[in-house]
């Protein structure tokens, strides 16, 4: 058998005791060891066969072969040699190469398994635990029973997945830390989680865990209270965790934890009722800068929301977090708890409702305060404090404040907060909420641009979700109460400059077209007939500003961009999919502003987009219509693209049978009047509804393959797309998901551009469709 090679390396600083009291300031993975230490390099089975029975000294590291696997678990066990110095087990080879993988099916332990040890630095490995029957299992198992006070924990930059673990138990997973035993008082001192990917794990994503967690005289409400001894300096920070079938971070028997920057979602409890991220039996805990998203399960099941302030917990904070697409955002646990402070965060299409009480029989909470946050929600018929079930009262919480749109409609209270239950609920803005006993502020925050759906972001971004600020002229700007727990910053890190309502602290963003004339516009033309026009009801969402979108209206003027943006039959416009084009424009390119000019014409054949073609049914004459309006538009910037919709009224006998070379004119023409023969135009498909006639399909067939036939031309799908009942118009929510698809469309012919690396002002040939 070949054993590892034990390359004793002369690398100068020992690592003593000093670095493992630094807590988690931890970067051993640049540190130097004991020259008496030993390197092992693993690049075989039987190299790693060895290893595996190996005892380590301090100093020791253990080293894999990037870009190679290796079977069965890996128990790690320390010698006392050299005890105040750190063990690494990391990899080594080219960073280009794959990280090693360690492949176990391992019941009833970890892939990397350390008990009744501290000192250890595992990095950058690829741990994976798998059984087709699922058992007790771990990616990551740290645990220690009746042994004191253990040191110095890194799991860094490791790729931990597929672990076939129960599906319900609270503790195992991809990344655990438990003590138990109950004669010797045992903890962790120094816990870095970070920056690991976890997935595709049956249990949780990352938990801490302790039976030392209460005195017997200590109020909290745990099984057995044999004194409490609390994991110290424990930081979460920087992991991905998706895919798992209960909770993604539980942060228990810890004082003072900090847990940041981690992305937890989709797929967030898939098959218990879990909320996403919590804290339990902790002290002092600061939860910031983590965005929790896709939790929401079967839809029976509305137990479960992105953040939740649990039990047995004393002085918890939860601040700068973003909170979207679960069933809820914050749950608040009706059991012992005190102090806990909820401020400066961010809930955007959260499902269901903005609060879920937990345990509605427990009324041992006290001194929970909720200020300065900001909920949006698109989402019909929400309550803002969820009730289902056994009745769910807020109590014993202030609520200050804070900016509640309910933008979809049809919102309800849920259970309110009464006073008697010992709740403030006041100076916080609602809207949308529908109910006589919300008699304070109801006015429009006027956010800069809300509603805008935004996954997996940077919290390090100061642009970070700037949609959600406040707009001059926000009735919430300075509107606010200086509460005793006010944060010195926003939700985006800057110093808070004035007492507002919401998570935003500054004075205000200027949103008017004259704050941002300076530098030409994109210019945007929106031509066709109804389903560019727009049909479909306007909501809330459709109303809300951007400051860098623009929409050149009736009169010929810039002015904000709100649907409805066209006025071609007043009074049956709606919402089309020009705005959520430009939305998602804005948000691809933070630099530019952004000129739609409306110029589409319900019922308008192609034959009335010619010169002097004219529209009968509203006397207007489209195609002189939309290059007057253009000749305007032009002189704030240049114009980038034509978006097309059209062809319903001509989808007819002798009309169809035209139709294509009608469309190739057109294109022609408009970039003739753009000066510019490889201007973009992007057609859309028509609206899928129902069985197609032969002449529909001949116009879907020139749309199609026009970029198979004409350069720099563009065709958008409209698979899966539903009708708002009339069997012509898009919904709403499709018309918005057209827009979107729109936008991809041009990004793709930008992006085209660019690696063709062709000095055109606009774009370059579209590849061709297959």
């Amino acid at each position: 058998m070949q054993t590892p090679r034990p390359d004793i390396t002369v690398l100068g600083l020992v690592v003593v005791a000093g670095l493992w009291m630094s807590g988690c300031s931890d970067d051993s993975a640049n540190a130097r060891f004991p020259e008496s230490a030993s390197t092992y390099r693993v690049s075989t089975q039987s190299e790693f066969d060895d290893v595996r029975r190996r005892v380590f000294n301090g100093g020791d590291q253990v080293l894999f072969e990037r870009g190679s696997a290796f079977e069965g678990a890996l128990s790690l066990r320390r010698s006392h040699v050299r005890p105040d110095s750190v063990i690494r087990v990391a990899d080594f080879g080219p960073a280009e190469a794959p990280r090693p993988v360690i492949r176990a099916d391992a019941e009833g332990m970890g892939t990397i398994d350390i008990r009744d040890s501290g000192g250890w630095v595992v990095e950058n490995l690829e741990l994976i635990n798998h059984s087709e029957a699922r058992s007790q299992r771990h990616g990551v198992f740290v645990t220690a029973a009746d042994s004191g006070t253990h040191r110095h924990f890194v799991i860094r930059n490791c790729l931990v997945r597929d672990v076939s673990g129960v599906h319900d138990y609270f503790n195992n997973g991809g990344i655990v830390f438990h003590v138990r035993g109950t004669a010797v008082p045992t903890r962790f001192d120094g816990v870095l989680i970070e920056n690991n990917e976890v997935r595709n794990i049956s249990g949780v994503g990352i938990r801490t865990k302790s039976t030392w967690e209460a005195d017997p005289d200590d109020p909290r409400d745990v099984a057995n209270p044999i004194g409490r001894h609390a994991h110290l300096n424990v930081v979460v920070r920087g992991n991905r965790i998706s895919n798992v079938t209960r909770n993604a971070i539980i942060v228990a028997s810890a004082d003072a934890p900090l847990i940041e920057y981690n992305v937890m979602g989709p797929n967030i409890a898939t098959e218990t009722t879990g909320n996403t991220l919590y804290t339990y039996a902790t002290d002092s805990a600061l939860v910031q800068y983590n965005e929790a998203f896709g939790n929401h399960g079967p839809a029976a099941d509305r137990d479960r929301g992105g953040f939740n302030v649990d039990y047995n917990s004393r002085d918890t904070v939860f601040r700068y977090n973003y909170s979207h697409d679960n069933n809820f955002a914050f749950a608040i646990m009706r059991k012992y708890g005190d102090g806990a402070s909820i401020h400066h965060n961010i809930s955007v299409n959260d499902r269901f409702g903005f609060f879920h009480y937990g345990y509605p029989d427990d009324h041992a909470i006290t001194d929970v305060t909720v200020n300065n946050n900001t909920f949006y929600s698109s989402s019909p018929n929400m309550m803002m404090f969820m009730n289902f079930g056994p009745r769910r009262d807020p109590i014993e919480t202030s609520f200050v404040d804070n900016i509640f749109v309910f933008a979809g409609g049809g919102a309800s209270w849920g259970s309110v907060p009464s006073g008697e239950r010992g709740n403030v609920f006041e100076n916080n803005l609602v809207v949308g909420l529908e109910d006589p006993r919300y008699i304070e502020m109801t006015g429009d925050p006027v956010f800069v641009a809300p509603g805008t759906d935004v996954t997996r972001i940077d919290m390090n971004d100061p642009h970070r979700l700037s949609g959600y600020r406040l707009c001059l002229g926000s009735p919430a700007i300075g509107s606010g109460r200086e509460a005793s727990n006010r944060s010195q910053a926003d939700f985006w890190g800057a110093t808070i400059t004035a007492a507002n309502i919401g998570a935003y602290g500054g004075d205000g963003v200027d949103c008017s077209v004259n704050s941002v004339t300076a530098g030409p516009m994109h210019i945007f033309l929106l031509a066709g007939q109804s389903n560019m026009a727009g049909r479909a009801g306007v909501s809330e969402i459709d109303r809300t500003p951007h400051p860098r979108i623009f929409a050149l209206n009736e009169n010929d003027e810039w002015a904000i961009a709100s649907e409805p943006l066209h006025f071609d039959k007043p009074q049956l416009a709606g919402v089309g999919p020009g705005l959520a084009f430009a939305r998602a424009i804005a948000e691809q390119d933070p630099g530019i502003r952004i000129g739609l000019v409306p110029a589409a014409v319900g019922g308008s054949g192609i034959e009335a987009w010619a010169p002097d073609g004219i529209h009968p049914q509203t006397g207007s004459h489209p195609w002189d219509d939309a290059v007057r309006r253009l000749g305007v538009a032009m002189q704030s910037g240049e114009l980038k693209a034509i978006l097309w919709h059209q062809g319903e009224s001509d989808a007819k006998p002798g009309a169809a049978g035209l139709y294509k070379a009608r469309l190739h004119d057109l294109v022609r023409r408009f970039r003739d009047v753009a000066g510019n023969d490889r201007l973009p135009v992007i057609v859309g498909q028509l609206g899928q509804f129902g069985e197609w006639s032969r002449e529909r399909q001949l116009v879907n067939s020139a749309h199609e393959n026009l970029p198979e036939l004409v350069e720099n031309t563009s065709f958008v799908s409209s698979d899966g797309l539903e009708h708002m009942g009339d069997g012509t118009h898009f919904a709403a929510s499709s018309a918005r998901e057209l827009g979107r698809r729109y936008a991809n469309a041009y990004a793709a012919i930008l992006l085209a551009a660019q690696s063709a690396r062709i000095p055109d002002r606009t774009s370059v040939e579209q590849p061709r469709q297959p």
